[in-house]
């Protein structure tokens, strides 16, 4: 230890005090690199050093770890004495300096929190926000996940004078270093494109795919115990996720893990260890499963490469890890393509073919209005305005359906990893959230495209990425989960065109080109996007006309602008101005009516009466009970012979006698009563109506509430007498003595057309208002666009999510009222605002 010491105190570091076989190669050949690599290494030793202070918790990124990388990278090297003294010092390079990235300075950190660094298409912003205001947090994460770009450009900007053959400094080879450092944290195919096979710089030659390669399985091979030091782990007692990273790592025992066979000279990886927790060993697993994925790409790239770089690695893994206090198996959930696009294409869930248009152009347009966004945030004085725009072209000559946009396109990246990858939505992912883009998507659920395979068996998809000098061109089918791809150089494209073939598509729309016409005229909104219909046979261009204000919408007044209530979303509700506040309690009630306290009946004037001896607050109603009896007049529509249930008084103009309820009478009534009919008294004993059931009906009996007679007031002769419950619901403003009713109602809308919602522009059609109602002011239809991200669509895309119907039902209600409020100056505002917030409570989450 005193001896390292000593060594440090000079700047030595631990690559030379113990330097690792790939450098002793370099040594024993006199190369001219072992200086350069030598300042590298003791650069690195301190970059490395300082990454704790940023990532406490993480597991060790220290030079330690790149040493034990550079010993991996000689155990897999099939021949050392093949390797070029150039191929060679990259290679200890890209171990030394591929984590470097991870270390962030005061500077650095400054300089994201501006968002002055352009290498990220991440806001640190949008990430704080996402960890709920924690910027220690979000700036761990942004590192993170940049930090071979970090290393890369670090490199590029610092490193370059010992990027140099010595013998010839005017060849530089930092950029490649550079490359090979970035795409440690890159999928396999990145190194395809971004990488050669064979390169010279003066004298030497050499392969960056196979150094990028080399590292990669070389750093997900430092697993074990070397890695995260128990004494470390507990004196930093890392949390969470950190935990979990660490632990897994003390799983494995052995430090070698390649083993050779020396009669095939193939190679393997073999992890041996001991686990004990469910948890950790599922970890392991998905590990084993990433090692596995990074050999299976291996063999199949270099394959065909000279021997001097077949690695030759036997697949899979030979995971000898034991289990302890529990079996494992190698069992796991799988997925057959075949099966599950069955499932998730068709009428299983879209129920009709035509909704694979629906898909392909919702797709277009969220890829438009990301363009849109970007374009207009870099948008200087005097740029042209970006119109985003969709054509569907029609070309029966050449058996062609296109639909073709100007959006922002596909990288290799996107079309791999969500594109073609059932159930993973781009919008969805860290990358898209975390970018800073406000656009809130249409795609949500990653299954859209399958709905392609529904117009047509082949579909070609060519597209380029914004920015981007490459197309891409995919072909695919519907029977198959492989895919062809070609990439070339192309300027010509910008967006994406999808193809189909023209029979299979026009057959879903009758081989009627008007019905096509008429389903895009109605599915979608284009106030922000143009969509035309192009026929190449009959020289004809469509424009699709179907803005959110209609011509019916203009010219009539009852319409109300939702977009002055409702947060990020357009449009506009029809309604119908009835009685919205009443001071009359004539309407809900007679003139003959008597208040009962508990001990006797008082005829009173309803409309001076002091409705608060009767109105419970907390339960916004008022109890009465109904004397309805026939007169000469109405003994006509009475039959006897009529079953009681299905005699309802309210249904028919009966005279009627009310008697309001105390407040504080909510019991069973017992009766005793007296009938007086003119010419006979019956007396009635024990007389019960429970809980003053609805539509109870007495035949000649009039009760005495609480052993009060009644005949005195009432004289009905000889007709029959219902009795009838009634609980009005209303809200009371005891100052004003207005009130709200607000019984529930239904009432139906015949015009379907009235009933239009868009969700971010595309319509979803099976989704109605509903007939509920509360109170006078009736909401009677919509025509609305929702961009609110807190509407979400169910996964068919025709109908919402339980959870956003609820808010946007509420909403939608509550506007009529919210409108009352700023438009009727003698509105009563506290009734109505108390009057929202308890018949819509869900409203506020869209408010303005």
């Amino acid at each position: 230890m005193s001896v390292e010491v000593e060594e440090a105190k000079i700047g030595r570091s631990k690559f030379e005090l113990n330097p690792p076989s790939l450098f002793t190669c370099l040594l024993n050949r006199n190369s001219e690199f072992t200086d350069h690599i030598i300042k590298i290494a003791r650069k690195a030793e301190y970059i490395l050093s300082m990454i704790p202070a940023t990532f406490e918790e993480y597991t060790l990124h220290d030079i330690n770890h790149s040493i034990r990388i550079i010993d991996y990278m000689y155990k897999l090297i099939p021949n050392i004495d093949e390797l070029s003294d150039l191929e060679i010092t990259i290679l200890i390079y890209s171990a030394l300096l591929h984590d470097i990235g991870m270390f962030c300075s005061e500077d650095d950190r400054i300089q994201i929190e501006k968002g002055d660094y352009t290498y990220s298409n991440l806001e640190l912003s949008s990430i704080i926000k996402s960890y709920e205001g924690n910027k220690k947090e979000a700036l761990k994460y942004f590192v993170r996940v940049n930090h071979a770009k970090r290393s890369a450009l670090y490199i590029k900007a610092h490193l370059n004078e010992f990027m140099s053959i010595p013998s010839q400094e005017t060849t530089n080879f930092s950029h490649d270093v550079a490359l090979i450092c970035e795409s440690h944290n890159e999928n396999f195919e990145w190194i395809n494109i971004h990488l050669t096979t064979y390169e010279e710089k003066g004298i030497y030659s050499y392969n960056p795919q196979f150094c990028a390669i080399l590292l990669r399985l070389a750093d997900i091979l430092d697993f074990d115990g070397q890695r995260t030091p128990p004494i470390l782990f507990n004196l930093i007692n890392p949390k969470g996720f950190s935990k979990n990273e660490w632990k897994q790592h003390f799983v494995i025992d052995n430090k070698d893990k390649i083993k050779v066979n020396e009669n095939s000279k193939t190679k393997k990886v073999m992890l041996i260890g001991e686990c004990s927790d469910v948890n950790i060993h599922r970890k392991i697993l998905e590990y084993v499963s990433w090692i596995n994925n990074e050999i299976k790409n291996t063999n199949i790239v270099t394959e065909n490469w000279e021997n001097k770089y077949l690695l030759q690695l036997k697949f899979p893994v030979d995971n000898k890890i034991k289990t302890k206090g529990f079996t494992a198996s190698n069992l796991k959930l799988s997925v057959d393509y075949k099966s599950i696009s069955r499932l998730l294409m068709g009428k299983n869930i879209y129920r009709e073919k035509f909704y694979g248009l629906r898909e392909i152009i919702q797709n277009s347009i969220d890829a438009c209005y990301v363009k849109k966004e970007i374009i207009n945030k870099n948008k200087k004085f005097g740029d042209d305005e970006y119109i985003p725009t969709i054509k569907v072209i029609v070309d029966k000559s050449n058996n062609i359906i296109s639909i073709e946009d100007n959006g922002i396109g596909m990288n290799q990246r996107v079309l791999q990893d969500f594109f073609l990858s059932i159930g993973n939505s781009y919008y969805r992912s860290d990358s898209y959230i975390y970018s800073g883009i406000n656009y809130n998507s249409i795609g949500r659920f990653g299954i859209g495209f399958l709905a392609t395979f529904m117009l047509s068996q082949e579909v070609r998809v060519q597209t380029r990425y914004l920015n981007s000098n490459k197309k891409l061109t995919l072909l695919l089918s519907k029977d198959s989960e492989f895919v062809c791809m070609e990439e070339i150089e192309d300027l010509s494209l910008s967006g994406t065109i999808i193809d189909l073939n023209y029979n299979e598509f026009m057959n879903v729309f009758d081989n009627n080109i008007e019905k096509l016409k008429e389903f895009l005229n109605t599915h979608f909104i284009t106030d922000e996007i143009d969509i035309k219909l192009i026929d190449r046979g009959n020289l004809t261009n469509t424009v699709i006309d179907n803005k959110l204000e209609n011509e019916f919408i203009s010219k009539d007044n009852s319409w109300i602008d939702v977009s002055k209530y409702l947060k990020d979303v357009n449009g506009f509700v029809k309604i119908n101005d009835n009685i919205y506040l009443q001071n009359n309690f004539s309407d809900l009630y007679t003139s003959t009516t008597y208040y009962f306290d508990g001990n006797k009946l008082n005829l009173i004037n309803i409309d001076s009466f002091d409705m608060n001896k009767v109105y419970n607050n907390l339960e916004n109603h008022i109890f009465s009970i109904d004397i309805y009896y026939l007169t000469k007049d109405t003994f006509q529509i009475y039959n006897m012979d009529v079953d009681k249930e299905y005699f309802n008084p309210l249904q028919h103009n009966l005279d009627k006698i009310t008697i309001l309820m105390d407040k504080e009478i909510d019991e069973d009534l017992n009766f005793s009563a007296k009938l007086m009919t003119g010419c006979s008294e019956i007396q009635m004993d024990d007389l019960v109506l429970e809980k003053y059931k609805p539509d109870e009906v007495l035949y000649s009996n009039i009760p005495n509430l609480k052993h009060s007679q009644i005949n005195d007031v009432i004289e009905l002769g000889r007709y029959p007498v219902f009795l009838k419950k009634v609980k009005n619901n209303i809200l009371l403003d005891s100052n004003s003595k207005e009130f709200l009713p607000i019984d529930k109602h239904s009432f139906d809308r015949n015009d379907d057309k009235y009933d239009d919602l868009y969700l971010r522009g595309v319509l979803v059609d099976k989704w109605r208002l509903g007939k509920k109602s509360i109170s006078y002011l009736i909401l009677e239809g919509m025509r609305i666009n929702v961009k609110n991200r807190l509407i979400e669509p169910d996964i068919s895309r025709s109908n919402l999510s339980k959870e956003s119907t609820e808010i946007l039902r509420d909403s939608l209600y509550a506007v009529p009222y919210l409108w009352l409020l700023e438009n009727k100056r003698d509105a009563n505002i506290n009734l109505i605002k108390e009057f929202i917030e308890l018949n819509y409570p869900k409203y506020k989450r869209l408010i303005l």
